[in-house]
């Protein structure tokens, strides 16, 4: 069989009944795909719920193995995977219908690109085209973005050194890269379930963003970068 068109990866563990939502909105999607799902031992009946949705539909390939984390577990994927672009989609996070085939038509020919959309995300859509400039100061949500496969090639996988943040790390390497085409797709792919992970903050991503700003985007942009959020300090007093 040819290899499909893009492998979703959703990494769970302890889902409950959320995964259901959410492989069910993949499973009304019409492009050629995979689901991936990476249980991390779970504990809560979600593994089985898994199984039983895989043996029923042959695009759903589940796998159990312990893990460091999401990003870990996301990692350990990236190679099972066996589509031309790779998609990241949490347990509880559901797709837009039709969303699949309307960011498909925005896919290049080489698959070497990050092509990303939109999320609808508390009350709002987030958050249109980004620049370099734009990446300094937030990130591309994993829930729109989605990676040819030889981005991982030329960038490597996430940095586990982030437990929350890895995502905006890596794609501030993609940036970095230029043969990796970033193209933005005006098409809101999923329903982003908000709490979770990025609620807890990542010190470790903060301690190191100037560095990482600097390295990744260049020196200009980290000098600027400076300069406002001192400005913004000295706004709130003394």
């Amino acid at each position: 069989m040819p290899d499909p068109l893009i492998s979703i990866i959703t990494a769970s563990l302890n889902s409950g009944t959320k995964l259901d939502a959410t492989v069910a909105s993949v499973a009304g999607q019409s492009v050629d795909y995979e689901h991936l799902i990476f249980d991390g031992g779970s504990t809560d009946g979600s593994l089985s719920l898994a199984e039983t949705l895989a043996a029923a539909d042959s695009r759903i390939r589940v796998f159990s193995q312990s893990d460091h984390g999401v990003y870990d577990a996301m990692n350990k994927a990236i190679p099972q995977a066996a589509g031309r672009y790779v998609y990241f989609l949490g347990a509880g996070d559901r797709l837009r219908p039709g969303s699949l085939t309307a960011i498909a038509g925005y896919f290049p020919e080489d698959p070497c690109a990050l092509v990303y959309g939109n999320v609808f995300a508390f009350g709002r859509v987030y958050d249109g085209a980004f620049t370099p400039w734009k990446m300094t100061a937030s990130n591309i949500c994993h829930q729109s973005a989605f990676f040819g496969r030889r981005v991982f090639e030329l960038c490597g996988t996430f940095n586990l050194k982030y437990p929350v943040f890895a995502d905006w790390e890596f794609n501030l390497r993609c940036f970095a890269e230029p043969q990796v085409r970033k193209l933005y797709a005006p098409v809101i792919v999923a329903d982003f379930e908000p709490g979770g992970l990025s609620y807890g903050g990542d010190p470790v991503f903060d301690r190191d963003r100037l560095r990482l700003i600097r390295q990744h985007l260049g020196l200009g942009r980290w000098a600027l970068w400076s300069a406002r959020a001192k400005k913004l300090l000295r706004s709130f007093g003394p």
